[in-house]
Order: C-alpha cells, then sequence, then structure tokens
C-alpha cells in the first residue's frame, strides 16, 4: 500500500463520524419521509439551500441517497428502511441520536450542531467565529500546521516557478507559504483571520502575515501578486462562494489577475470535499495549469467542514 493510499485509509476511519452524523440528524429531523425533494423544497424547516447541498452531498457518497443534478431520492431499498412509520429511522434517530450518542459526542450543552444551523443558519458560527476563540484557534492551527507540513515541501516542489510575490490566502500558521518562499525564494502573503496570524510560528522573513478574511477580498492586502494558493479553502465554504475563485470569473476577485486554477476533481467539474487545495499560477507561456499531485495534498478535508 502506498503512502497516500495507507493516508486515505485512515481518513476513512477517522472521518467517518461525519457521514453517521448526517445520516443520524437526517433520521432525527425525519428528512427522509421528504423525498423526493430539491434542497430548495426543504426551505420551509431548512432556510440554506447550500447547507442542505452539503448535508445531502454527504449523505449521496454514503449511497443513502442519489440526486438527478436537481432533485434528492433514495433507492425503492432506501426508501422502505428510512421512509414512513416505525422505520429504521425511528430507531437510528430516537434511540442512536437521542440516547446513545450524547452519552459520546454532544458534551456538556446536548446540542445537535448540525441540526441547529440546518434549521435557524443565522446560529452557524463559521471558521470566524470559532477562531474567535484564541485557544480554539490554536488547538486547530497546531495540529493542522503538523500535518501540513510534509504535503507542503511536495506541493511547493510541484509549482511552476512564480516569478514575484504569491498570496496565499486562509493560510493559517503558513505551512505551504514557508515552504513556496524557501523553495522559490519569493515573497508570500498569508491571509487569516487575527487570532490565527497571531499565534503563528517565527518562520522565514519572507512570508508575511496580515490579519483579514479569505472570503472577503476587501481584507487582502493591495498588492500585485503572480501566484495564488487556496488550501483547503473550497471545501470549507458554501458553494455560493466558490464561484468567485473559479478560473471562469477571476476578475471578479482579482482583478484583472492572470492566473489559471487546477485541481484534482471529477471530470465534471470540482465540487465541495472532492479535492485539498488548489494552485492558482498566471496564464502565461511559462505558467501552466498545475494538476496537484496526490502526494501534495492530504485526503480530502470533510465535507461538513461548511457547517461549522
Amino acid at each position: 500500500m502506498s503512502l497516500s493510499e495507507t493516508a486515505r485509509t485512515i481518513n476513512a476511519t477517522a472521518y467517518s463520524y461525519i457521514s453517521s452524523w448526517a445520516l443520524l440528524t437526517a433520521a432525527e429531523l425525519r428528512v427522509f419521509d421528504r423525498l423526493p425533494a430539491r434542497s430548495s423544497d426543504l426551505g420551509d424547516i431548512f432556510p440554506d439551500a447550500d447547507l442542505v447541498d452539503t448535508w445531502m452531498l454527504t449523505l449521496a457518497d454514503a449511497g443513502l441517497v442519489e440526486s438527478d443534478g436537481e432533485v434528492w431520492t433514495q433507492t425503492p431499498e432506501m426508501t422502505t428502511l428510512l421512509s414512513g412509520d416505525n422505520s429504521y429511522a425511528d430507531y437510528l434517530g430516537g434511540q442512536i441520536m437521542q440516547q446513545m450518542t450524547p452519552r459520546l459526542t454532544l458534551g456538556h450543552t446536548g446540542e445537535n450542531v448540525l441540526a441547529a444551523v440546518l434549521t435557524d443558519p443565522a446560529s452557524r458560527r463559521g471558521y470566524e467565529g470559532w477562531f474567535a476563540d484564541a485557544d480554539e484557534a490554536y488547538a486547530y492551527q497546531s495540529s493542522q500546521y503538523a500535518g501540513s507540513l510534509g504535503p507542503a515541501s511536495a506541493l511547493a516542489k510541484a509549482l511552476p516557478e512564480p516569478a514575484g510575490r504569491v498570496l496565499d490566502l486562509g493560510g493559517g500558521w503558513g505551512a505551504i507559504a514557508q515552504a513556496v518562499a524557501k523553495r522559490h525564494n519569493v515573497d508570500v502573503d498569508v491571509v487569516d483571520f487575527g487570532t490565527v496570524v497571531a499565534s503563528a510560528p517565527a518562520g522565514s522573513d519572507r512570508v508575511n502575515f496580515v490579519e483579514g478574511n479569505a472570503l472577503d477580498p476587501s481584507t487582502w492586502p493591495d498588492a500585485d501578486y503572480d501566484g495564488v494558493v487556496l488550501s483547503y479553502l473550497f471545501s470549507s465554504i458554501p458553494d455560493t462562494n466558490t464561484h468567485r475563485y473559479s478560473q471562469h470569473s477571476p476578475n471578479e476577485v482579482f482583478d484583472g489577475l492572470r492566473y489559471t486554477t487546477s485541481w484534482p476533481a471529477p471530470a465534471d467539474g470540482p465540487q465541495r470535499g472532492h479535492s485539498s487545495t488548489r494552485c492558482s499560477f498566471p496564464s502565461t507561456p511559462r505558467g501552466r495549469n498545475l494538476p496537484c499531485p496526490p502526494c501534495s495534498t492530504t485526503p480530502d478535508s470533510p465535507p461538513t467542514a461548511a457547517l461549522r
């Protein structure tokens, strides 16, 4: 088994709680009784269609629901087991979700956060709210940084040679930025929340940390960049934001910066959760589309990170 296959095997178990949580929440909220339906059809209970899409994509990845691109459905066998009175969903949403699961995972509050944000999207903290707590930000970034050092080195090695400054959006403690700066001898600006950049470890003088929001261009440095790195970003934000970063509308965000974006994704286009790292560099004769090699990315971020 290769190193990348080994990592994916580990993550298959480590992230299995996500699909389990999505299923148990769907059973508790009786969502399967509402299918077939579009995400927007569920708006009377779940106002944010993006969140519903994320939820349904997680269920679909586990083989629990299907979609023709618009309508979410189930196979007859799944419908038999998970819909209607006295179905298996009653057991999952009742005994397992309401009695057994709280003993293990809901902590002191006893709150199902996934159910809460689905029914009340305004309650979603998001990364900005989550990282407002400096201790939470430190705990997250320290582990993320440690797990990113190896992939960052491989990614930096695979990148085309940038001629000028590079922008790293949502770059955390700068594992990738440090690797890019060292490998290519260029300056890199890392944009992330204040609690994140304030606790970042010391590194190369060529890496500059800027307090800002990766989703808010008004907080980015006013500078010219030869390349952009978006790592773990697309898989952690709603679909309504991802179009702003896609290759189809670069000027909308980067105001004239010529760049191309590549990702290891399905042939029908990028989808949340399918890819962790995007590498963006100028569309010049020297530049090229860069499909990030498998060795340069850690296994995919959990799709429901968008629900935090």
